[in-house]
């Protein structure tokens, strides 16, 4: 699916011109706090009545009424605080109730444009599908990556100064991604009445090759074109398929002429991307070529000590400057190895890491902390799935994923056997429990982001966050038996 977006424009009328400049954390506050409790319950509580001031260091939400203002303390309060500390920093947040903050109600009214809310709706949809993670205050810089940073943050503050394409490029694993989507999130803060679009190579030739099939081309050319700016990511795909590549130079050509911007990224360098026509290689090599090299040891700490502090968890340097002195290809393979040690002191239901702890192996002598039953129920229910149908082979996309999350969980927590995993779940082979557990495995360590329905919520995590928070829930579930009599389910 593509992932379109625009920014989301302030709801709020605010009252003080100095108050203003802080419209753009606020969007992005806003964009957080959807992300962790749905568009719905962000139109519904958080909406053109409820304003927003961040002064201070402090982020004051005051609601129209006592009851809202009430509501809003018991229901969104830590999700409040979270969204302002990820997007703004801001670590105190004040809830009051009366319409508007203080510091507002005594000076001139400023009207500032409210959209409807179908719009903050619609943008708020498409920004969310972004990895929330991905901002460029996020991004750590270093020497391999430092041009690229600064390239990224001038195509989303002053793209005008940015002559030609941005196209940045580097092995697997290194940020790309982050940067791209970094980029849109900064571009949509900076210029809130602007268009912009994000998209990989292949959905953009799905894209196009379903336009081209169901005769709704005009549609797909203004999906694309009409954009201010425009990123493309994973841009060696479209070598070797001509007809794309000929109308994403149109794309491109019209964008730019239009005076918008274009981002790309790929694997190597455009002179490298074998079978692209001369015409597009020539458009990508007349603007900033940068590459993204892997980070030295000193990054490599940086971007842990980051990942630990967004994740609440406690880890000594000791393990921090171990874990960045090893040699590892790429960013993700790094996150993926601090995953793997957090993840199994978690799992044996240790809080912290220390420089002693052994994480290597699987440690099979000790004692189940949860049974299947209560392993399947609880992630049937955090992820919105019907336990009955999560345990008699239900193959639809949401229902599979839960129950490969499920069986990863029973067999780390319930230390069952991939053929008892395999009975209890309903799986026909062990061989499947093993495939199962081996992908969220992998999606742990790459810290791939996950989307889902619960009720008329989108939710998304990534599945080192679910995971853990289902985790989370089972050890809060009281009458828990941690023998090994659980293990049967």
């Amino acid at each position: 699916m593509s992932a379109v977006g625009e920014s989301i424009p302030s709801c709020v009328a605010f009252a003080s011109p100095q108050v203003l400049p802080a419209a753009q954390s606020i969007s992005e506050i806003k964009s957080v706090l959807m992300s962790r409790i749905g568009v719905a319950r962000v139109a519904q509580w958080f909406g053109p009545q409820t304003h927003f001031e961040i002064a201070h260091d402090v982020l004051t939400v005051c609601a129209p009424n006592s009851f809202a203002a009430q509501w809003i303390r018991g229901h969104f309060a830590d999700d409040l605080r979270a969204a302002a500390q990820t997007a703004a920093g801001v670590k105190r947040v004040d809830i009051c109730a009366g319409g508007s903050p203080p510091s507002q109600a005594a000076a001139p009214h400023v009207a500032v444009a409210r959209p409807s809310l179908d719009v903050i709706t619609t943008l708020s949809s498409k920004l969310s599908r972004l990895n929330p993670h991905f901002t460029l205050e996020r991004f750590i810089g270093g020497a391999g990556n430092r041009m690229a940073r600064h390239a990224a943050e001038m195509a989303a503050t002053e793209p005008h100064k940015l002559h030609g394409p941005l196209f940045i490029h580097g092995s697997c694993g290194l940020g790309k991604t982050h940067l791209l989507q970094g980029i849109c999130r900064t571009f949509a803060a900076t210029f809130p009445q602007k268009r912009w679009r994000y998209v990989t190579a292949e959905q953009f030739t799905n894209e196009f090759l379903e336009a081209i099939k169901k005769s709704a081309m005009s549609a797909f050319r203004q999906r694309m074109r009409r954009n201010d700016l425009l990123v493309v990511d994973d841009a060696h795909f479209f070598t070797r398929k001509v007809s794309t590549q000929q109308e994403f130079l149109h794309t491109f050509n019209e964008i730019t002429s239009a005076g918008g911007k274009v981002v790309l990224a790929a694997d190597c360098p455009p002179g490298n991307l074998t079978d692209l026509s001369e015409a597009l290689a020539t458009r990508l090599l007349s603007g900033m070529v940068v590459r993204v090299d892997p980070p030295d040891n000193r990054t490599k700490a940086a971007i842990l000590r980051q990942s630990v502090q967004q994740r609440g968890w406690v880890i000594s340097d000791v393990v921090i400057n171990r874990l960045a002195s090893e040699p590892v290809a790429n960013v993700r393979e790094l996150e993926g190895r601090l995953t793997q040690t957090v993840m199994r002191q978690t799992l044996n239901g240790r809080a912290a890491v220390t420089a002693h702890d052994d994480t290597t192996g699987r440690d099979d002598s000790l004692p189940p902390t949860a049974s299947a039953e209560i392993i399947l129920r609880t992630t049937a229910e955090y992820l919105g799935q019907d336990l009955e149908k999560l345990t008699s082979g239900c193959r639809a996309s949401d229902c599979s994923r839960a129950r490969g999350i499920a069986m990863y969980l029973v067999r780390e927590m319930a230390k069952m056997s991939y053929p008892e995993i395999s009975r209890v779940v309903g799986v026909k082979s062990h061989s499947a429990v093993m495939a199962a557990c081996r992908r969220v495995s992998d999606q742990l360590a790459s810290a791939e982001l996950l989307l889902w329905k619960l009720g008329d919520d989108v939710r998304s995590a990534t599945v080192t966050q679910v995971v853990g928070d289902i985790i989370a829930r089972i050890r809060q579930l009281p009458h828990q038996s941690h023998t090994a009599s659980n293990a049967g389910g």
